[in-house]
Parts: C-alpha cells; structure tokens; sequence
C-alpha cells in the first residue's frame, strides 16, 4: 500500500545522501551527514507527507515541515504539537502558489519531497494549482544554492486527466 511506497521513497532518499566513493563508509560520515541534511517535505500536512516527515525524523534528519492552507487539519495539528518537542523539526505556512513562502521554507534544505495532493478530492481548478504548485516549488528550488534534489509523490495529476481513459496504455506512470 501507500506506506511501503512512502517506506522506498524514503528508503532511496536515504541511500541518495549516504553516497561516498569509497567502499567502506563508516557509521560516524553517515551521522555526520544526516545531522547537516535538512529536507523539506512540501505538503507535510498530506498522509503520503507526513510519513515521509516522521521517517526523515525517526532516521535524523533535519526536516522544515511545509503546510498548505488546505491541508489535513488533524495531521496540521500533530506535525506542531512535534515541534514542540523535537528540535530538528520547523514548521513553515505555505502557499504553493506564492514563490517568496516556497523559498522561505527551502532555506537552507538540500533536498524537498513535493507531496501536493489534495485530500478533499479533484476538480479542475485543483489540478490547476496543484500543477502551478509544482512549476513554482521546480523554479524555487532552482533559484537555490542548497537544493540537491527533488523528489516527486505522485498524485491523480500524475496521470491524464480525464473521465474517460479507455484502456491501460492510456494511463503513463
């Protein structure tokens, strides 16, 4: 299901940061990057994004917890209650269509998971601001010194949009 998904994602984020050419790594190089790591996860307030949070966290990273204004409240509400008490973790108000709050919460990242699905369902004028949520968080990220990677959750937007896919081949994962 949708947690093994999120359990590879974050499992190959991981691998992608340990990278080092020699054979050997030790334990204290792979802390030492971990504890300089800061990610971004963009929306956090989504299921798929907060599990990626609480991994990120669990594996000690820093992380800046970007929420949209329409987020799940519930999980809005559990994401600050843990930045009370976990230092590693910055919660950030953000609105994917304004440039200037993606970059504030990318400061200082190397790295953004973009989970920009709406939980109430899709209509038109979703997919249109998931996609210019999406163009904006690729163009802030490029604007940045720190970015090293970008990682995509995939959505409904993901495929093509329309009521009437007729086959498999219709539909590109």
């Amino acid at each position: 299901g949708i947690l093994t998904h999120t359990y590879k994602i974050t499992h190959a984020f991981h691998k992608t940061f340990s990278y080092d050419t020699q054979k050997n790594k030790t334990k204290r190089k792979m802390d030492h990057e971990k504890s300089t790591t800061c990610c971004c996860v963009l929306d956090a307030s989504t299921y798929v994004g907060f599990w990626i949070l609480k991994k990120l966290l669990s594996r000690g990273y820093s992380v800046h917890a970007a929420i949209r204004k329409n987020g799940e409240s519930e999980i809005e509400e559990k994401i600050r209650e843990m930045e009370a008490t976990e230092e590693r973790l910055v919660v950030y108000d953000v609105d994917v269509l304004d440039y200037q709050s993606i970059l504030v919460s990318l400061k200082t990242c190397n790295a953004v998971f973009c989970c920009l699905d709406c939980p109430e369902g899709y209509d038109e004028k979703e997919v249109d601001l998931e996609v210019r949520g999406a163009i904006n968080v690729v163009e802030a990220c490029g604007r940045t010194e720190s970015i090293e990677k970008i990682v995509f959750s995939s959505s409904l937007t993901a495929s093509i949009w329309r009521d009437n896919i007729g086959t498999q081949k219709d539909v590109d994962e």
